[in-house]
């Protein structure tokens, strides 16, 4: 548009200069008419002939200037601002034309005026179109850089307490008829596992009997032959919990049988489950 504006304004320009220079033409003329003495008649004719021109040549510049700027305006106002066209349709005929509504309107006796948008209204959203088919697997990237280390975590709660003590009670060589401690051993309050074994032989001419407890309540017993070795030894396990100190005994008794190499063992530990 700014184009079209800056052209029509060269060209009015050269318009207004062509009709200065009919002007300064027009007095050159004049002074050519003073100097006609032959004959009168024909100056006249002459004279009028080219006023006659002069006047053809500015009506020719105008009627052009006229249909110039009836152009920009049209070309300014068509479609209006609110981007709407107005036309006339003529009932005769059907001949159509466009016309800027504030400068002329449509004659009602012949005409039926009409509108209509440059841009028409958003039509309604399209249904969604079916699920394309999936792309091949595209190739496998390169690997990316080796990431920063990260920090430090926090420190962990502390394990369970493992196995803390054991406590060991040896016995000598003893012949027992009756019951009788072989081992004694005092430990602290807590929980154990405790483990005792003893060898006996049988002194006696008919087979006999060795019995075994710990005070915390496992009993074994074995039966010797005469004059034989128990084999195996007698063992005994056991576990407790004690809520205070106290003592853990191991006790055998038999008939002329010679017990030798007893041995306790109470070991400590966290928990017994």
């Amino acid at each position: 548009m700014a184009a079209i504006m800056s052209q029509i304004q060269r060209n009015l320009k050269n318009i207004l200069r062509w009709l200065s220079d009919l002007d300064g033409e027009t007095v050159q003329i004049s002074k050519k008419e003073k100097k006609m003495k032959t004959n009168f008649l024909e100056s006249v004719r002459q004279w009028g002939a080219n006023r006659l021109r002069r006047r053809g040549r500015r009506m020719l510049i105008l009627s052009t200037m006229a249909v110039l700027l009836t152009g920009v305006i049209a070309f300014a106002s068509i479609p209006g601002p609110d981007g709407v066209i107005h036309g006339c349709y003529k009932k005769s005929g059907g001949t159509l034309r466009v016309i800027d509504t504030t400068v002329a309107q449509c004659d009602n006796r012949a005409e039926i005026p009409i509108d209509w948008n440059q841009t028409g209204p958003q039509g309604p959203q399209g249904p969604v179109g079916p699920v394309g088919p999936a792309g091949s697997q595209g190739i496998q990237g390169p690997q990316g850089v080796t990431g920063a280390t990260g920090a430090t975590g926090a420190t962990g709660p502390a394990g369970a307490s493992g196995i803390s003590e054991a406590y060991a009670g040896y016995g000598g060589s003893n012949d027992v008829t009756t019951a009788e401690v072989l081992v004694s051993k005092n430990v602290p309050a807590g929980s154990y596992v405790i483990n005792a074994k003893v060898n006996g032989v049988n002194f006696d001419d008919d087979p006999q009997t060795l019995s075994c407890s710990l005070s915390t309540g496992n009993t074994s017993s074995l039966r010797i032959d005469d004059g034989q070795a128990a084999f195996p030894p007698v063992v005994l396990q056991d576990f407790v919990t004690f809520n205070a100190p106290a003592t853990i005994t191991l006790t055998c008794s038999g008939f002329h049988i010679a017990v030798h190499g007893g041995v306790l063992t109470a070991i400590k530990v966290n928990a017994i489950h």
